[in-house]
C-alpha cells in the first residue's frame, strides 16, 4: 500500500472499505465508494484504483473501470492486470489486448499474471503473429519456467493448429497438468497422429499426470 493511501485507509468509512474488499458489492455501492474516493483526493492511488476496477468489472461496467484506470497518474501493473483479467473473463478479448497495448505504452512489462491472459486473447482472436511475439518475450525474460504461462502457449498453438509448436512448448513445461496434456492428445487424435499421441501419453506419465 502506498504511503499516500495509508492515512486514508486508517480513517476510511467502514462501509466504503467493505465495498472495496467485497466481491459482491452492488453497483450502487461501488459508485458511492468511487464518489467518496474522488472527494478524498486519492483516486490516483494504484491499490485503491485496482479495487475499484475489480468492483466495476464485476458488474461489466468496463467503461467506468477504464475511466478509473485512466485517472491513475502512475498506473501499476496490478491495475492493468485487473482490467485485462476481467475483460478476458467476459470474453472481451479485443478490449483486453487494447488494454495490454496501453500497458506497454506506459513502459510496463507483463508478468506471470498478465501473460496467460494475453496469450489466451491472442488464441481466441486468432492473432497468432502477436502470440508468437509474446512467446518471444516469454523466452527472453525467463517466463518459460512458469507452468501457467507455458500451458497458455500450448493452448494457443493448438488453437492455431500448430501442433508441432504446441508439442515443443509442452516438452518444456516445468510440470504437466491434465487439461494441457489432454488438449494435446485430443489434437493428435483429431489429426489421426497415433504415434505422436502415444508419445504425448507417455509424456503425461513422466509428469506423473494420469489421463481421465
Amino acid at each position: 500500500m502506498t504511503r499516500q493511501a495509508l492515512p486514508f485507509f486508517e480513517n476510511l468509512n467502514r462501509s466504503i472499505l467493505a465495498c472495496l474488499n467485497s466481491a459482491i458489492a452492488s453497483l450502487s455501492e461501488t459508485r458511492q465508494a468511487h464518489a467518496y474516493i474522488l472527494k478524498s483526493g486519492v483516486c490516483s492511488d494504484s491499490l485503491i484504483s485496482k479495487k475499484l476496477i475489480s468492483r466495476y468489472a464485476n458488474h461489466r461496467c468496463f467503461a467506468e473501470a477504464d475511466l478509473v484506470l485512466n485517472c491513475i497518474s502512475e498506473p501499476s501493473i496490478s491495475s492493468f492486470s485487473a482490467l485485462i483479467y476481467a475483460l478476458n473473463k467476459f470474453n472481451l478479448f479485443t478490449q483486453s489486448l487494447n488494454v495490454f497495448s496501453r500497458m506497454l505504452s506506459h513502459g510496463i512489462l507483463p508478468d506471470t499474471h498478465v501473460l496467460p491472459n494475453v496469450v489466451k486473447a491472442c488464441g481466441k482472436l486468432s492473432v497468432f503473429k502477436l502470440g508468437i511475439e509474446v512467446h518471444g518475450f516469454v523466452c527472453k525474460y525467463g517466463f518459460d519456467s512458469d507452468s501457467v504461462v507455458q500451458a497458455s502457449l500450448v493452448h494457443m498453438y493448438l488453437k492455431s493448429d500448430r501442433i508441432r509448436d504446441a508439442r515443443n512448448v509442452f516438452e518444456r513445461l516445468p510440470e504437466g497438468d491434465v487439461v494441457t496434456c489432454g488438449a494435446l492428445l485430443s489434437s493428435y487424435a483429431r489429426k489421426g497422429c497415433v504415434n505422436e499421441a502415444k508419445e504425448a501419453f507417455y509424456g503425461m506419465q513422466s509428469f506423473g499426470v494420469e489421463p481421465h
